[in-house]
């Protein structure tokens, strides 16, 4: 084999720095391996290859390898120096300088990175390639210890450098712009930094191999910045194909893909995401105890933000047992006068004051703000924090001023470094507003709290476009509350501006996720994308097994985890793709000003409003906002306190003389002699100033007024409020503008008469309720045949198309085709038994038995279809075992369908959640589509409910009614007939 010359040598070492550069550590290595072989190499050939090989070795990718390499270079520094020229001596201390680096010995890095930069400088090397490489570790130092100016003044020298002798696209110049956008990073810079961290991942799209590590650490990067942003999004996908990536290139072992895991669950912290959060960190500081050790900073790093979730979920003895372990580490490694110290210290702070120690927190906090300013100057975002928090606890302490003015400095400092939707920014916002409230400077506050509403719907409706639905229940959850902020100054004013901005929150709230699921469906099966349509089979595949498996959850609970983590997955799928059409959506739907122009002289609408008051224990109060077209003006009128409310309506209305007293006009009300209050005192008469000449109330219900008929409450013994207004429910107000046209033919589906066991159960008595009350058996209702046979005589009259299902063929399954095959009908009617489970439930049918601990309560209410009797035989398909969930029906399409009549008890109920209202058969038929629901509130008895249908449908088909005014009529004609209210008022019709 030929001998290799100093020359050749030297093309060979450019070799494996392309190979590496390019294609990774392990190419190099490879290559390497198979140039030692030769034979004729001298001891200088051979000693600069190994030089390379441990050079790769210790570079910080390969965190494995660094057992031998600390070995290795020190043989190597021991030869007989006359085979060493002196880039041999300079590669030798850049080497052992990384190696103290990664060992986190940081003088004596410091002291060999500095020799080799001297040596290299005297070196007649016209690109200095090397050079650059020494000082570009030099930077990485300066970054570890905190020294960023330093770090940015030798990177940018570095940069210039690379860029002139190697090009925009060498993964060496890439490198060194990923490391400069990581000091901005550090440096709060975050608009500077995604800027590098972008162009980086660009470079690198077009210069190496999408499987290359730098490539992947450029993806994580870049997600990590977009999170800080706020740009969840964005930031999700990136941070989820880092991860992948890292596992690929780094190994599961490996601290690096400890980061992308801690990365991926600080997002979800985030964004409120705790368990999924949880999990995530709690793998991250189990790979870095392996990889790294306990006493690393990278180990300190993963207990820093695990802690910081267990504070989120008030498990304080951890988080503080945590952040002790946190601030020993960093005082070995760092000092006290760290940065990483002081974050340490305000954790640690944030822990006294959950635990009322006020006094302790604040000198944390002080402590910290100190540190950061003297480290890291008062323009950093952990400055800002620290003094958010200072602020806070100075305020809470009674330096009211103190924390105002700190509260303001926070504030103004966060919205120099992030736009006002950050949620970093929107927090801070949050603080003072809530901070100039308490203090009764509400002229200051009213912008400040306008403001707030406005950055946080920009919040919610940029999440809406990259969640699954479960997320968005939690996200929305986490922001939603943020609004109380304004309806507490709307308590304490007389300012028509917050009192507008409060109606418009409502417009906003009420229902958007039931919105942004509709809208985002309907984009769905309108669209021509052949993916989006293969995705939403799936989608709708994997719903449907999962309705039939959560009906016995505990066998099928391994097939349900998986499916729902698919159908996340799909959901994240569908809200990016619709995003662009539900914001054309957001942007034609009714405002405040739309609506007090569509509004005709003689009509209001309210909005009904409930919060938590600001400074309680838990209460909350109750309020309605009035629009009022005709004076273009908007009303905020404070009603009650929930407690007052809650105390008499119970969750189910069932017992008969109950009823009839809470919505009668002797007693206004109440069984008990002691309370005083009732109904139309409570909720009616602060309003009856506002409506003095008004005829027709749009109104939309919140909290525990959706369990009530207003229409039905008592003005005096004559009259009832349906007597004196046209009332007309709707689930938000802002649907008032909204009209539905029906496609094509005049139809109707009938199902009645059903079979639950066989057909012996005729005979059974004829009060039946349709309720789940029966603990064995499922009743057959004998009214629901004549029901159905009166409603298709007149749907018969009226030229409609006719559907009728009875007996044993009312079946789940035959019920669940609907929509699949065609559109869904015109009107849908059913007259069967209803069911909605508390979880509290001591005579659960045992037909529902598995259904009743259910956190959806989806699950926990629904309809009875035929064969429900024999759900436990054997032979019984658990698919269509004849209990129909509202999830069931939720995944139907129902989007050609006006009406739904649930001839059924306690259809209306459910469980409230928050703005979004009730969450059972109501929401499950929205879902599906339906545009109009008629349900009950309470077990209205069986021949009753069949009086009450004939009306309504003789008022409707035959009299020409619309629907709303056929509802309203039987109401009063029923009222006339029973008086009662348990026999006419249990029905509501919702818009």
């Amino acid at each position: 084999m030929p001998v290799i010359t100093k020359a050749q040598i030297n093309i060979q070492l450019n070799t494996i720095d392309s190979l590496w550069n390019y294609w990774g550590e392990d190419y190099a290595l490879d290559y390497i391996k198979s140039l030692k072989k030769n034979e004729s190499l001298s001891d200088y050939e051979h000693t600069r290859l190994d030089i390379r090989a441990i050079k790769i070795n210790a570079s910080q990718k390969h965190e494995s390898r660094l057992d031998s390499v600390e070995q290795e270079i020190e043989i190597i520094a021991s030869l007989d120096h006359s085979i060493a020229d002196s880039s041999l001596l300079a590669e030798i201390s850049h080497i052992k300088g990384m190696l103290f680096l990664r060992q986190e010995k940081f003088e004596l890095a410091r002291e060999q990175i500095n020799h080799s930069i001297s040596i290299y400088q005297k070196i007649d090397d016209e690109k200095k390639i090397h050079l650059t490489w020494a000082m570009g570790e030099l930077g990485a130092l300066y970054q570890i210890k905190g020294e960023y100016e330093n770090a940015l003044n030798i990177l940018n020298e570095v940069y210039e450098m690379r860029k002139i002798r190697l090009g925009d696209d060498h993964p060496a110049t890439l490198y060194t712009v990923n490391r400069l956008g990581s000091i901005h990073f550090y440096m709060g810079n975050y608009g500077t930094s995604e800027k590098y961290y972008r162009k980086c991942l660009e470079g690198r799209k077009r210069a190496i191999s999408h499987s290359h590590i730098d490539y992947a650490i450029s993806v994580y990067n870049h997600g990590m910045i977009l999170k800080e942003l706020g740009r969840y999004g964005e930031a999700e996908p990136l941070i989820l194909e880092g991860i992948d990536l890292y596992k690929v290139g780094f190994g599961e072992d490996h601290y690096m893909y400890a980061k992308s895991l801690d990365n991926l669950g600080d997002l979800y912290r985030l964004m409120g995401f705790y368990e999924k959060a949880e999990k995530y960190f709690r793998q991250s500081i189990d790979v870095r105890k392996i990889s790294v050790g306990d006493q690393s900073l990278e180990y300190a790093g993963g207990l820093y933000s695990l802690g910081a979730l267990m504070i989120l979920m008030e498990e304080y003895d951890e988080a503080k047992s945590i952040y002790n372990e946190c601030a020993k580490i960093v005082e070995l490694t760092l000092g006290k006068e760290h940065y990483y110290y002081a974050n340490t210290l305000r954790n640690l702070g944030n822990i006294e004051r959950q635990l009322n120690n006020l006094e302790g927190a604040e000198d944390l906090y002080a402590r910290c703000a100190s540190i950061i300013k003297n480290a890291l100057g008062e323009e950093h975002s952990y400055y800002a924090k620290a003094l958010k928090e200072l602020g806070k606890v100075s305020f809470d302490i009674g330096k009211r001023q103190k924390g105002i003015d700190l509260l303001k400095e926070s504030e103004q400092r966060y919205s120099k470094i992030f736009e006002k939707y950050n949620l970093l920014y929107a927090e801070a916002h949050h603080q003072l507003t809530e901070a100039l409230i308490i203090d009764e400077q509400y002229e200051e506050a009213k912008n400040y709290a306008i403001e707030n509403g406005d950055i946080k719907k920009t919040i919610i409706n940029r999440g809406l476009d990259h969640l699954s639905e479960e997320e968005r229940m939690i996200f929305q959850d986490r922001i939603v509350g943020d609004f109380d902020l304004l309806k507490n100054l709307g308590l304490k004013t007389n300012d028509e501006n917050i009192y507008s901005s409060i109606f418009d929150i409502s417009l906003f709230e009420k229902g958007m996720l039931l919105d942004a699921s509709n809208q985002t469906r309907k984009y769905i099966l309108s669209s021509e994308d052949e993916t989006n349509v293969q995705y939403f089979d799936e989608w709708l595949s994997i719903k449907k097994e999962l309705g039939k498996w959560y009906k016995d959850a505990e066998q099928y609970k391994n097939e349900i985890s998986t499916a729902e983590v698919r159908i996340g997955e799909i959901e994240k799928i569908f809200a990016r793709s619709s995003s662009h059409f539900r914001n054309e959506q957001r942007l034609k739907s009714t405002d405040l000003s739309d609506l007090l122009n569509m509004l005709q002289p003689n009509e209001v609408a309210i909005e009904f409003i409930n919060f938590k008051i600001m400074s309680s224990d838990g209460e909350n109060q109750y309020a309605a906002l009035i629009a009022d077209g005709e004076k273009n003006s908007i009303s905020f009128i404070p009603l009650f306190e929930s407690s007052k409310l809650e105390s008499v309506i119970n969750a189910t209305l069932r017992d008969v003389d109950y009823v009839n007293r809470l919505y009668s006009s002797s007693s206004r009300g109440l069984a008990s002699k002691e309370q005083k209050t009732n109904l139309y005192d409570l909720i009616w008469a602060p309003l009856s100033e506002a409506l003095e000449d008004k005829e027709v109330i749009y109104y939309s219900a919140c909290g525990i007024l959706n369990r009530l008929n207003l229409s039905a409450i008592s003005i005096d013994e004559e009259m009832v409020l349906a007597d004196r207004y046209t009332m007309i429910n709707m689930l938000s107000t802002r649907s008032i503008g909204n009209e539905y046209h029906a496609v094509g033919e005049e139809d109707i589906y009938l199902l009645g008469a059903v079979s639950y066991e066989n057909e012996q159960d005729r005979d059974k008595d004829i009060t039946a309720m349709r309720s789940a009350d029966a603990v064995d058996d499922w009743q057959y209702l004998r009214w629901t045949e004549k029901e159905i046979n009166q409603i298709e005589e007149l749907a018969t009259d009226a030229n409609i198309n006719i559907h009728k299902v009875v007996g044993n063929d009312a079946t789940e399954a035959q019920f669940k085709h609907i929509g699949i095959k065609g559109n869904s009908p015109k009107i849908i009617h059913l007259a069967t038994h209803g069911y909605f489970l508390q979880k509290e439930n001591e005579d659960t049918p045992r037909t529902l038995a598995n259904l009743i601990d259910q956190e959806n309560p989806m699950l926990r209410s629904g309809l009875i279809m035929a064969g429900a009797n024999e759900k436990y035989n054997s032979t019984v398909d658990v698919e269509d075992d004849g209990i129909l969930t509202a999830y069931e029906i939720s995944n139907m399409n129902l989007s050609h369908t006006e009406l739904v009549v649930l001839s059924a008890c306690e259809t209306g109920l459910g469980d409230i959640v928050g703005t979004e209202g009730v969450f059972g058969l109501q929401r499950a038929f929205k879902m599906a589509g339906a545009k109009n629901i008629i349900m009950s509130l309470w077990q209205v008895p069986d021949r009753a409910t069949k009086d009450f249908m004939i009306s309504f449908y003789r008022n409707y088909l035959e009299e020409g009614l619309t629907i709303r005014k056929a509802f309203n009529t039987t109401q009063l004609e029923m009222r006339d007939r029973f008086y009662d209210a348990y026999n006419w008022a249990g029905f509501v019709l919702i818009e």
